[in-house]
């Protein structure tokens, strides 16, 4: 049945792309129209409650089998440090969904800070229209710098995570080498912030390995990612991150930092030496006069906490300000992925289990080409890519997999030029295509990966009933399009404030 998946697939795209907004993804659809066609004030606001809750027959969203079985790595990777199967040194699909959750997090905060308002005020930005005379008339013209003072927000934000990165980094490196692996969890998530830092600089493994070599940090390295601890912290309706609060109080306690970087930023900005500081990171001409005049300054002296968190404007030495350069540069590229992976949004897809059950199974086939065609580059497809990060984001279980099922360690290199991916792309589809006989590149929206799905649910049924009964596909095609379409409509329902559809 299996053969039949291509030929219907064309037909459920036109069935259903037109259900809700725009199509999954396009080329032309940027992840900004994304954004303002389906929510108007913020990224993910909290749905309206009915009160009545879901009924038993309403689907969850996210589907709650995709973290099923999942663990806390906090402990350790392996025994022995070896890993015990081919398929345990592989990320788990719960552990892959996660990570999609984590990425949706990232996006957000991404997307808050570079829309507020509150940060705007805090870093004295602020229209400044003119009036001039033409033709015996008085023009009032728009500020035309606006909007790009507003866009250097998230860049300064984002080397303020990572200066706090650096301090919390070094802090629970030492904390965790004085502790037994099983008090290690209280500790754990970070702050997003910091969090979103960690997750980039380890998808860098071998200069992650370098920086820990450089920092001294023996501990923290060997530690796997706090799956099970991310996943609980998160908010799956409007992916809010908020870690447990004895975790942030153990953070504060042991970096002397505040927990939340933007509220930091807010409430720190009212004292006068901070104030100055914040608006010199944006403009470094900006009036003095312009930081008085913007209303929010009232206090003469710094805040309880104000001295630490002037600690996170300083510049620093060359060699600090290279690490936090290269660190955020990282940062920056990993958040296009998000990005790519906010707009095909498989977390909440009606297939979300099968389609990461199916990308970690490709996963595991491109590790096995590195394995037989060595000192060739791969380039992976966006499925595999996903698997792939989440491998990496345990970086133990990840450098002894990848030297038992590549045949050596596999460096991730995110700085490559796009001719090199686009040959390195035709390459491994070849290979790919050659060796298993399979297609490397494939369709993953939520239409098509519905429908194979259900027409690998179909199969299982067959087989299970041992019987050669063809599925009606007409009937099974139908049933699809309406799932899609009904997540779809929950999906639309999430985003602009109102309760979802019953069923």
């Amino acid at each position: 049945m299996s053969l039949t998946i291509d030929d219907n697939q064309i037909d459920l795209h036109t069935s259903s792309k037109n259900t809700v907004g725009k199509p999954t993804v396009t080329p032309s659809w940027s992840i900004n129209q994304h954004r303002r066609q389906n929510s108007p004030t913020t990224a993910y606001p909290p749905r309206i409650s009915t009160g009545t809750g879901q009924s038993a027959t309403q689907p969850v969203i996210p589907n709650p089998e995709v973290f099923r079985g999942l663990t806390s790595l906090l402990t350790g990777d392996f025994q022995n440090g070896s890993p015990a199967s081919s398929s345990a040194s592989l990320p788990t699909v719960a552990e892959c969904a996660v990570h999609l959750e984590l990425l949706l997090c990232i996006s957000t905060l991404h997307y808050t800070v570079d829309q507020s308002r509150s940060l705007d005020r805090a870093f004295t930005i602020f229209p400044r229209p003119r009036t001039v005379q033409w033709r015996h008339r008085t023009k009032r013209l728009k500020d035309s710098t606006f909007d790009t003072r507003r866009k250097r927000k998230w860049p300064t934000y984002l080397n303020m995570a990572v200066k706090r990165f650096l301090v919390w980094i070094s802090a629970i490196d030492a904390k965790l080498a004085a502790l037994d692996q099983t008090r290690r969890m209280g500790f754990f998530p970070p702050p997003l912030d910091i969090l979103m830092v960690w997750h980039a600089v380890l998808l860098n493994p071998s200069y992650y390995v370098k920086f820990c070599q450089a920092h001294d940090l023996m501990t923290v390295v060997q530690v796997g990612f706090p799956w099970k601890e991310i996943h609980e912290a998160i908010n799956s309706e409007n992916y809010a991150f908020t870690p447990p609060t004895p975790a942030l109080e153990k953070f504060q306690e042991m970096t002397g930092l505040e927990p939340d970087l933007f509220e930091s930023i807010c409430h720190h900005s009212v004292s006068e030496p901070v104030a100055i500081k914040l608006a010199g990171l944006i403009e470094s001409t900006i009036p003095r006069l312009e930081v008085y005049e913007s209303k929010h300054v009232y206090e003469k002296d710094l805040l309880p906490g104000g001295k630490a968190f002037l600690g996170l404007l300083d510049k620093g030495n060359d060699a600090n300000n290279l690490t936090v350069k290269d660190i955020a540069d990282a940062v920056t590229r990993q958040l296009s992925f998000c990005q790519k992976m906010e707009l095909q949004l498989w977390i909440r897809s009606p297939a979300a289990l099968g389609t990461l059950t199916r990308a970690r199974a490709r996963y595991g086939r491109f590790l096995q080409l590195f394995k037989l065609y060595p000192h060739t580059m791969l380039v992976p497809t966006l499925d595999i890519d996903l698997v792939w990060h989440t491998h990496q984001l345990s970086h133990q279980r990840y450098t002894i997999a990848t030297a038992v099922l590549a045949g050596d360690f596999i460096d991730h290199d995110d700085k490559l030029g796009k001719t090199t991916l686009n040959n390195g792309m035709e390459r491994t589809e070849s290979l790919y295509r050659i060796r298993f006989g399979a297609k490397y590149h494939i369709c993953t929206c939520w239409d098509c990966e519905a429908l194979v799905s259900a027409l690998e649910k179909a199969d299982l049924e067959d087989s299970d009933n041992n019987t050669e009964t063809p599925a009606d596909i007409e009937s099974l095609v139908n049933q699809v399009s309406a799932d899609v379409q009904y997540y779809r409509t929950a999906e639309k329902a999430r985003r602009t404030w109102v309760a979802g559809p019953q069923r």
